[in-house]
């Protein structure tokens, strides 16, 4: 196993600079955002800078380090009690302030191997350090696929990409909404994985992971946990469990009903005018530098009417009709009103903010963070190092500007990690340049096809010369439908002096193409781990050794 780190240096200073952050394309390498001597030195330097915040919170001052150690015994403790339900952990709370909180997240699937060597890499720092590494499980995202992709026929240049569903479709839910629709289903999937025409190592995961699937569901058991994502999230944590992994594990659902997240929540409701003008400029500065056009991304603007409501980076819908929506806000006297412009209405006093939370849930009305909001507060209050993927790291130099201006200072620094692992497949590697090629291969014949003859003597010798007189002779500089036809009339004699035609051509094009096509199914780093050998686990444990 090569084991290679990218080193790539980002200015996290709240100065918005241009990055550009990729994944490894060779089989087997990883991609650090720090040097891993610098990793011990990142997380002392880390807790140093949180020690002297000081900011605001529910009309209180001087409230920086006590809201700090408020969130981070309310996560490490819920962690502890989430995770004891489906998996035997013990950890001792005692001098948690005193010991370094390392986190992690994404969504509760059965992601590929770039995203499972956070896990290990989080496991491994929180162990080297004495420290607790907590993956956030981000339920409050959108359940778009039930399904794992796979590679099937293995043949040259056949190779398409097929899909196996885990369970019967459902509407577009949050994960922490999604129930299972069909149990017996979504339990015989490795029958039916075995079935298909999937290609995979034969020591893949699949039989593992729906062991411990099938020991969460028994454990869990109540209608409320079986969810699919806390069935595949559970499994995938009790197999790293198995290999030697300690960590925690804490859904974004319940870090949102925590006390601190309330009060997180009200200081930027109730300065919201202030806040939404700071988020929507560095929006645009970061689009700038980008060169980002799209409207959409890496967000979007947040939103105002004529009417006072302010549109907050927050999600907002009730438990009986979990469609995710907009929170947007507004003065009311003393208190803050919150709506989806819809069905939900509530005003609370923001001075109030956790005890207004409890009643806010009991009314069965859900308050989710967006992404930036999740790893703002991840940041600012609990972790002493973030461990992001690409995707997160790109969008957090946003998170660090925003904070920089809003709370005026600056975030903890993060790490960015990922590794790219191939699924054991023999095949032909093209890249899109050799396409390339035979697109141009394909126009030059079209357009030149001069160049595909011997043309020193006989016919093609005097039709190189017509053309010459009508591109670089005296009609030169003639723009007319009679030069132009006079060219397509030589080239068209020119392509039958050749020894191919055009369609030979395009068909070698078109087979190159499939060949692409087949390279890039059979060498994408986005498989699920399930389909990855066992193996995997050793070479991921060797490259996430701080040792």
């Amino acid at each position: 196993m090569t084991k290679v780190d990218s080193i790539e240096k980002v200015d996290q200073t709240g100065a918005i600079r241009h990055q550009r952050l990729r994944a490894p394309t060779e089989h087997g390498q990883a991609f650090l955002s720090r040097p891993r001597e610098e990793l011990s030195w990142l997380i002392r330097t880390n807790r140093e800078l949180r020690r002297v915040f000081d900011f605001q919170f529910s009309g209180s001052t001087n409230q920086g380090s006590h809201i700090c150690s408020l969130a981070r015994h309310e996560l490490v403790s819920k962690a502890l009690r989430y995770t004891r339900r489906y998996l035997d952990v013990d950890f001792n709370l005692d001098g948690l302030d005193n010991i370094p909180v390392i986190l992690s997240g994404h969504q509760p699937t059965l992601f590929h191997p770039g995203v499972w060597f956070k896990n290990f890499l989080l496991s491994d720092l929180a162990s080297h350090c004495g420290g607790v590494g907590l993956n956030l499980v981000v339920d409050n995202d959108i359940c778009v696929s039930t399904g794992i992709n796979f590679p099937k026929s293995l043949a040259p240049g056949r190779a398409t990409m097929g899909n196996i569903p885990l369970d019967r479709p459902s509407a577009n839910l949050p994960y922490e909404e999604c129930p299972i629709n069909d149990w017996e289903f979504l339990r015989e999937f490795p029958a039916r994985f075995r079935d298909s025409d999937a290609d995979s190592s034969s020591d893949n995961l699949v039989e593992p992971l729906w062991r411990e699937l099938a020991i969460v569901r028994k454990r869990m058991g109540n209608i409320r946990d079986t969810l699919l994502g806390t069935l595949l999230a559970g499994a995938r944590h009790r197999l790293e469990s198995f290999y030697g992994l300690k960590t925690l594990e804490l859904p974004i659902s319940w870090m949102a009903e925590t006390d601190s997240f309330a009060q997180f929540s009200a200081l930027i409701l109730a300065n919201l005018p202030r806040f939404r003008e700071i988020y929507n400029r560095r929006l645009l500065e970061y689009r700038s530098i980008h060169r980002i056009r799209s409207r959409s991304h890496p967000v979007p603007e947040l939103a105002s009417r004529d009417d006072g409501w302010l549109e907050a980076p927050f999600w907002i819908w009730h438990h009986d009709r979990p469609t995710r929506g907009r929170l947007f806000c507004r003065t009311v006297g003393n208190q803050l009103e919150i709506s989806d412009l819809a069905d939900i209405h509530y005003r609370f006093d923001p001075d109030h903010a956790a005890e207004s939370w409890v009643e806010i849930h009991r009314n069965g009305i859900r308050i989710r963070p967006r992404a930036l909001m999740t790893t703002l507060f991840a940041r600012l209050l609990v972790s002493d190092l973030f461990i992001h993927g690409i995707g997160g790291a790109k969008y957090d130099q946003l998170t660090d500007a925003i904070a920089e201006d809003f709370f005026e200072l600056q975030l903890p620094s993060y790490l960015t990690a990922t590794a790219t692992f191939k699924l054991p497949f023999d095949r032909e590697v093209f890249s899109r340049r050799d396409l390339v090629r035979r697109k141009q291969q394909t126009r030059e014949f079209r357009f030149h096809p001069e160049n595909f003859i011997d043309t020193d003597t006989g016919q093609a010798f005097e039709l190189v010369q017509q053309k010459r007189e009508w591109t670089r002779g005296k009609f030169k500089e003639e723009r007319s439908k009679r030069k132009h036809d006079a060219i397509d009339q030589i080239n068209a004699k020119l392509q039958k002096l050749a020894p191919v035609s055009e369609a030979d051509l395009r068909e070698k094009e078109a087979q190159v193409a499939g060949r692409l096509r087949a390279s890039e199914v059979l060498g994408s780093r986005e498989y699920s781990i399930a389909l990855h050998p066992e193996t995997i686990v050793e070479d991921l444990k060797q490259m996430a050794s701080t040792e």
